[in-house]
């Protein structure tokens, strides 16, 4: 019989000594409680609603809309971005017109039947607290959940402008609401809008050109979906003025280069009962400074007196002798001055008196 034993190489389980199966089983321990640290941070830091919270803010801080509206909540369910910011109603969700000097900060995340209350703060000194609504809305990879804002934290601004149709924000513009708004024509002397924003923001809104100006009206609008109103009055420029003046000085140069009686197209002339002898001369002997005044539909000139000369020779028809006259014509003018988009401008002389 022959007897198979066991050779000198045969390899046996050997059971490790106690301290380093301890120290294994620290080891593994730790690497857990790594993982489970880990992901418990990521929960927070990147999955959470405060976190959620923050992004949105932190896209809107950075003017990053791209970002902003991809998180979900902000655009209304189903709505294409392209066609939605391509309403006119939308042209102010743009990076320009973002003011960037605020910084947010989330502070506590208050759960609620369900909804998560976020609140965060500005870094203005004394704000009030930033209140968002935040839904789950399933979990990411089985894991973490995902969210929405319960209502969009867009908001409005409702712009009405007076003595314009146009005006801009923070900087980004001019906004013509003649092109925005199938309400307003070019030619309005007011306008209304209503744009989306993001919010919270701060929003300055004016009119500023070479020939307007107003008086900036700073909108703060502090919560999410909160709604605006601003009312943009525009004045007069020394520049447009100075164009007003100018139109009329020259149209009052061309009508005294007529040396005939009757000044075509001008509003002033004089009829004599005797013959001129050679060729009348008119010159303007006195030109008031112009100011303008907002009527019911566009600018007018304020009635001022212009004073006019008339000089020429008369023959008589009954002797034939020939004498020398100079008149002083006084002639209260006014007008009225359109003012186009495109800044052209286009007056109207009326004779007042």
């Amino acid at each position: 019989m022959t007897h198979v034993g066991l050779g000198s190489n045969t390899q046996r389980f050997v059971k490790p000594p106690r301290a380093e199966l301890i120290a294994l089983l620290t080891v593994a321990a730790l690497l857990l409680g790594g993982v489970i640290a880990a992901g418990l941070s990521l929960g927070r830091d990147v999955f959470s609603a405060s976190a959620f919270v923050a992004q949105y803010l932190r896209a809107v801080a950075d003017r990053d809309i791209e970002t902003a509206l991809s998180i979900p909540g902000v655009l209304p369910a189903g709505v294409n971005r392209d066609e939605f910011l391509n309403q006119p109603k939308n042209v102010l969700l743009t990076s320009a017109a973002i003011n960037s000097d605020l910084k947010f900060t989330v502070i506590r995340d208050e759960e609620r039947d369900g909804i998560h209350h976020v609140f965060a703060q500005n870094s203005e000194a004394g704000s009030r607290d930033i209140e968002f609504l935040v839904a789950a809305t399933g979990r990411n990879a089985g894991l973490f959940p995902q969210w929405t804002f319960v209502s969009s934290p867009l908001g409005s601004i409702d712009v009405v402008t007076t003595h314009a149709t146009f005006f801009s924000v923070n900087g980004f513009g001019p906004i013509d609401l003649a092109s925005v708004t199938t309400s307003v024509f070019p030619q309005d002397f007011a306008a209304h809008g209503t744009f989306a924003v993001f919010t919270p923001g701060t929003y300055v809104l004016e009119t500023t050109s070479s020939s307007l100006t107003s008086k900036p009206v700073t909108l703060s609008l502090t919560q999410p979906g909160s709604e605006g109103k601003a009312e943009i009055i525009a004045e007069p420029t020394t520049a447009f003025i100075t164009r007003v003046q100018n139109e009329v000085n020259q149209f009052f140069e061309d009508c005294v280069r007529q040396r005939v009686l009757l000044p075509a197209g001008c509003p002033f002339g004089i009829s004599v009962e005797n013959r001129i002898s050679g060729k009348p001369q008119w010159g303007i002997v006195n030109r008031p400074n112009l100011t303008l005044r907002p009527g019911e539909s566009g600018w007018e000139i304020i009635p001022a007196v212009w004073t006019l000369s008339f000089d020429a020779e008369i023959q008589s028809l009954f002797d034939g002798s020939i004498s020398t006259v100079h008149e002083e014509i006084p002639l209260t003018i006014g007008g009225r001055v359109v003012l186009t988009a495109s800044g052209d401008i286009s007056v109207t002389i009326d004779r007042v008196d």
